[in-house]
């Protein structure tokens, strides 16, 4: 007689950035930032929900399809801001060598990124609001970055968006 492994039965382990996407009292959602493949945590920890950890999570017997956390080197808060700051001349000088709705992305300084969006004039506050309603994108690539601080600047076509430490 054989028996078929019934790939449930197999043990798996994940380590890396995870976005939590939702957390309550017994489980939370946890979406890996670099693969966007999404896991059930149950609850050994507190998490706080729009965090990133970096970590190490297995899955629990005897069913092995929910997964416990087995060690976090790192949590952090992702901040995102509208700030009333204008893009800065590099940036605007970027947006003004591109086409309309061209996006460039540029290493900071030191550590981060900063995307550069050229909009139509007319619609500067509504690209701005459009990406400030996608916060967990906003989140998810800050995650896959490196960085906690997301801040959106926007003035003429010039939309930029700065992930910083």
């Amino acid at each position: 007689m054989h028996r078929c492994l019934n790939m449930s039965d197999t043990p798996h382990s994940a380590t890396g950035s995870f976005l939590i996407v939702s957390a309550d009292d017994s489980a939370s959602v946890l979406r890996d930032v670099n693969s966007g493949q999404i896991y059930t945590v149950r609850h050994t920890c507190s998490l706080t929900e729009s965090s990133v950890v970096t970590a190490e999570i297995e899955t629990e017997p005897p069913l092995h399809s929910t997964y416990t956390i087995t060690e976090i080197t790192e949590e952090r808060t992702i901040e995102i801001e509208r700030s009333e700051q204008p893009p800065t001349a590099a940036s605007q000088s970027k947006a003004a060598e591109q086409s309309v709705g061209e996006l460039t992305r540029t290493e900071r300084a030191g550590r981060g990124v900063i995307h550069v969006i050229t909009v139509p004039t007319t619609r500067t506050e509504t690209a701005v609001a459009d990406i400030l309603d996608d916060t967990q994108s906003l989140r998810e690539r800050a995650g896959r970055i490196g960085v906690s601080r997301v801040e959106i600047r926007a003035a003429g076509n010039t939309v930029s968006i700065r992930y910083m430490p």
